[in-house]
């Protein structure tokens, strides 16, 4: 009982960072910018992981394969080239 009731009181505080924040627009800003970075951290993990394993089968594949996986990484550098254009990593 005791130690629920000293956890109660410290989730009770603010926290800093919200009160720093200027207007709902600016957190919005903030809340979308950061979760489109987690989304585009998490696709070019996926992506090292496949090149990882493309890497791996590289001498037992054909060209047909190859140059799928030509394709797929020219799509990603036009979409990474788009997200750096638009500032958003900034």
């Amino acid at each position: 009982m005791i130690l629920a009731k000293c956890i109660a009181k410290k989730k009770s505080k603010p926290h800093k960072q919200s009160l720093l924040l200027l207007s709902e627009n600016e957190a919005d800003t903030n809340i979308k910018t950061n979760l489109f970075m987690a989304i585009l951290f998490l696709v070019f993990e996926v992506i090292i992981l496949l090149l990882f394993l493309w890497a791996m089968i590289l001498k037992k594949m054909g060209q047909y394969e190859f140059f799928s996986m030509i394709f797929f990484l020219s799509i990603i550098m036009i979409a990474f080239v788009y997200t750096w254009k638009k500032g958003i990593s900034k």
